[in-house]
C-alpha cells in the first residue's frame, strides 16, 4: 500500500509539473506574440487610420454645412472596416499560455470598444448622443487601452523583458526581448 501511495503521489506529480507552463515557454509566447502579432496589427491599424483621421480633422475644421454627414460616412466606410479588421485579427491569434491569452483579451476588449466609440461617433453625428456621453466613451476606451499596457508591463516585468530600443521602431514601438543580464 506505501508503494502504490508513493507511485500515485509520483504520477500525480510529474503529471502536474509537465503540464505548467515554464517561465521561459511564457516568456517566449509572449515576445512571439507583441513582435509578430501585436506591432504589425498596431502598425497597420496606426497607418490605415492616420489618413482616416486626417480627413476627419479636416472635416471638422471646416465644419462646412452637411459635416455631419460626410463625418458619418468617413466612420461607415474608412474607420470603422480598419477597427474591424483589427479585431479579427487579434482574435485570430492562437495562443497556448493562460497570461499572454489574457492579455490578448484584454487586447479585444479594448478594440471591441473602440469599435463601439466610432459606432458612437455616428450617432453623435446624427444628434442622437451628447458629447458629454461620447466623451465619457472615449475616456473608458483610453482607460482600457492604459489596463492592457499596465498588464504587458506587469508581464514584462515578471519575465524579465524588455523594449529592444538598439533596433529601429515601427510606427513608434520597440520588439520585445530578454533583458541583458
Amino acid at each position: 500500500m506505501k508503494n502504490f501511495s508513493a507511485l500515485v503521489l509520483t504520477v500525480t506529480s510529474l503529471f502536474f509539473l509537465s503540464s505548467c507552463a515554464s517561465d521561459e515557454e511564457i516568456a517566449d509566447e509572449l515576445i512571439d506574440y507583441y513582435n509578430n502579432e501585436w506591432i504589425p496589427i498596431h502598425a497597420m491599424k496606426r497607418k490605415e487610420l492616420g489618413t482616416s483621421k486626417e480627413d476627419f480633422r479636416k472635416i471638422m475644421m471646416e465644419l462646412e454645412e452637411g459635416y455631419e454627414k460626410e463625418a458619418i460616412e468617413l466612420h461607415e466606410n474608412d474607420i470603422i472596416p480598419i477597427v474591424d479588421k483589427v479585431l479579427d485579427r487579434f482574435e485570430s491569434i492562437e495562443l497556448k499560455h493562460r497570461k499572454v491569452k489574457k492579455l490578448n483579451k484584454m487586447q479585444i476588449k479594448a478594440e471591441e470598444h473602440g469599435r463601439d466609440l466610432m459606432t458612437s461617433g455616428i450617432d453623435y453625428f446624427k444628434g442622437d448622443l451628447s458629447k458629454s456621453e461620447y466623451i465619457q466613451k472615449d475616456n473608458e476606451l483610453k482607460r482600457k487601452y492604459d489596463e492592457v499596457n499596465e498588464y504587458l508591463e506587469k508581464l514584462m516585468e515578471n519575465y524579465n523583458l524588455e523594449y529592444d530600443k538598439t533596433k529601429s521602431s515601427i510606427e513608434g514601438y520597440y520588439e520585445l526581448k530578454r533583458k541583458e543580464e
